[in-house]
């Protein structure tokens, strides 16, 4: 086992309490990094043994690109839809950065951590 890491992942998401949030949208960051067998792709060097990179940015994307008032419901929309669509992952850990958050003065993200 090891763990596989996605850094750095940019979407432009309608997520936010605010009206204007989500129809116009807001800058993101998101991480994660998940629990997986790296021996035998190690071994094999077949990416038919690995964790396919691309179908996990791809469905933090279409779950990025989803309204919501807030970052909590996209990371278990997130959380939820990999344990059920790569069964084969192990323990997850997600978080997601809003970049310039709207509260009352400069921050430059806000952000949430979850793990399952």
């Amino acid at each position: 086992m090891g763990r596989i890491i996605l850094h750095d992942m940019r979407f432009h998401s309608p997520i936010g309490v605010l009206e204007q949030e989500r129809t116009q949208g807001n800058d993101f960051s998101v991480n994660i990094s998940f629990e997986a067998d790296v021996i035998h792709p190690g071994i094999s060097d077949d990416l038919n043994d690995a964790v396919d990179y691309c179908a996990v940015y791809n469905l933090i994307k279409e779950e990025m690109s989803q309204p919501a008032c807030l970052i909590e419901n996209a990371a278990h929309r997130i959380l939820q839809r990999i344990k059920l669509e790569i069964p084969h992952i192990g323990r997850i850990k997600l978080e997601i950065f809003k970049h310039n958050p709207p509260v009352g003065g400069p921050v430059a993200y806000s952000g949430i951590s979850i793990e399952g």
